[in-house]
């Protein structure tokens, strides 16, 4: 009889862990990654995980960047002996995500030794950067309250934001709401602008009947031309073209209303079979600036078309910024400045945010990597500063969102207000001007010969520091060492680290205290002069510009 008993125990328990698996694979099948992941790690308590479902467990929690929990997870099952190669890919990303730089570029390492071919381009240059010379901005990064638990998106067209909620649809193509729906299992998913009415979220009919099969991913309307251009995929579609996203054009009276009749545009990506996605017009709207996917390609860039009258120009590449990786999701803002994000340039991993001045001629030189938190180790675009010049606003599946990719505010601290002071006499002042002096101070430069961190110079001003230290001043001074762009990232940051402390060791010798001062590495990050990459001839001079130390040197109050 116990035997009985315990055999039909045995047998329901065993029961009830199958049907929690099903549900987890139901659960990640339908794009809700915590909750799959929750059920998976419920159900592999008591039961054995297959390949696949460890393999979909680890993913669910990379994709939510649970690096707490996913790190724990991947490692018992590499030291279990799992020969799963991705695992080390994923164990690569959650050491990024907790600040185990070395080891996280160990197991980059090991995962392209096994073969693994999804590491983003600059995965090592990220450690790299977050390691030595992160950059930070003071503020506050704010999930928006408009956010569910799927992806969400935001477009500015103009300045009224315009949110993106994916919707459900079922076999029949029918609706079925928004797709954070509890138990909703949709056939698919289509993403829809939404517009905001006061505390109303309600969504924008952009498109009649026509157009019920379209997934749209951006909008942007030229009130000049009262034509709107939006691009959008078919992903219920037979055909493997209009699977794609591609870009159509239509006329609209006003934001909010509905297009009956909607055409591709003249450079839409039908034509040659080509993806086109995330809009993006400049105010007059004479220049488009859109991604693109070539058939044949693996990478996405950026293109511009010019419209002159009613004809627009071939689409050329965006001179200067793309990559063989990814450049997408462009944001044209006031004219002066054109966002965009990018896996192939360095950053802090994932998509990072870049900017660039826009001008017609796209006559720009420079290319900034925006900092963080605006960035992150994760997919970070679609940025754009708000009318408040204290607001921003971006899209990221960064760590702390509710869904797969949210919308995120972010504001700078608030100003205290001033505080009423008690005027006096102004007192006489010192014949010594000091600030004129740390200007001077901080302008001068030591350079170096290639690949040396050996002083061949000092710096003048030492004496004169000594003696205001006398006087009772006290300060703080940042050793910054540079290199010039030949060499490897690597490299370039340890010699830029061996001639600051090169400077540091020499001052100290000089009589200026040791903790007054920091070591800093630029490597070739700050280039100054055209010499900004390897290949571009310059002669030893020009090189020679870009190798020096240089001291801040600030008060201590």
């Amino acid at each position: 009889m116990k035997l009985k008993l315990f055999v039909g125990v045995l047998f329901l328990s065993s029961f009830c862990w199958g049907q929690t698996l099903q549900k987890a694979d139901e659960l990640y099948e339908n794009f809700q990654f915590t909750e799959a992941a929750e059920m998976y790690a419920k159900a592999g308590v008591a039961a054995k995980l297959s390949e696949e479902q460890l393999q979909r467990l680890a993913y669910c929690y990379f994709i939510e960047n649970n690096a707490a929990s996913g790190l724990p997870f991947v490692d018992s099952n590499l030291q279990a002996g799992s020969t799963n190669g991705e695992l080390w890919y994923y164990k690569a990303h959650f050491e990024r995500e907790v600040g185990k730089y070395d080891e996280a570029v160990q197991s980059a390492e090991k995962y392209l030794a096994m073969g693994g071919r999804n590491l983003p381009l600059k995965f090592r240059e990220s450690c790299y950067i977050l390691k030595n010379t992160p950059e930070f901005i003071d503020g506050e990064m704010l999930n928006h309250v408009i956010n569910d638990n799927m992806s969400n998106s935001i477009n500015h067209v103009g300045s009224v934001p315009v949110y993106f909620f994916e919707i459900g649809v079922d076999s029949l193509g029918n609706k079925i709401g928004r797709a954070s729906t509890a138990g909703t299992q949709a056939e698919m998913f289509l993403m829809k602008p939404f517009l905001v009415h006061g505390e109303k979220v309600e969504e924008w009919i952009i498109l009649d009947e026509k157009g019920k099969e379209l997934s749209i991913n951006s909008i942007q309307f030229d009130p000049g031309s009262k034509k709107v251009y939006f691009a959008a995929a078919m992903p219920g579609s037979n055909d493997e073209v209009m699977l794609r996203s591609h870009i159509y054009e239509a006329d609209l009276t006003d934001l909010g209303s509905t297009i009956t009749e909607f055409r591709p545009w003249v450079f839409s990506g039908i034509e040659d079979t080509s993806s086109c996605a995330h809009v993006s017009l400049s105010s007059d709207g004479n220049i488009m600036v859109f991604s693109k996917l070539l058939n044949d390609r693996e990478d996405v860039d950026l293109y511009y078309s010019r419209r002159t009258g009613s004809t627009w120009s071939d689409p050329e590449p965006v001179p200067g910024i793309n990559t063989r990786s990814q450049e997408i999701f462009p944001v044209i803002q006031g004219d002066t400045i054109m966002y965009f994000s990018s896996d192939g340039h360095i950053g802090y991993g994932g998509l990072d945010i870049f900017s660039i001045p826009f001008t017609s001629d796209w006559s720009h030189d420079t290319l900034t990597r925006l900092p963080l938190p605006l960035n992150s180790t994760s997919d970070d675009f679609n940025y754009r500063s708000g009318s408040d010049a204290e607001e921003a606003f971006l899209v990221s599946n960064r760590k702390g969102g509710k869904g797969d990719d949210d919308v995120w505010n972010f504001r700078l601290p608030k100003k205290p207000e001033p505080v009423p002071v008690v005027v006096v006499e102004e007192p006489k002042k010192p014949e010594f001007d000091l600030d004129a002096f740390l200007r001077d101070c901080n302008s001068k430069r030591i350079y170096f010969a290639f690949n040396q961190g050996t002083l061949e110079e000092r710096f003048d001003f030492v004496e004169k520091l000594n003696e205001l230290e006398e006087e009772g001043y006290r300060f703080s001074i940042i050793v910054t060492g540079y290199a010039d762009a030949r060499g490897t990232i690597p490299a370039n940051y340890q010699v830029g680290m061996k001639r600051a402390e090169a400077v540091k060791k020499d001052l100290i010798s000089r009589g200026i205290e040791a903790a007054s001062m920091k070591c800093v590495s630029m490597g070739s990050t700050k280039i100054e002069n055209r010499c900004k990459n390897p290949k571009i001839q310059c002669s030893e001079e020009e090189h020679r510009l870009n190798r020096y130390v240089q001291l801040t040197i600030s008060v201590v109050k």
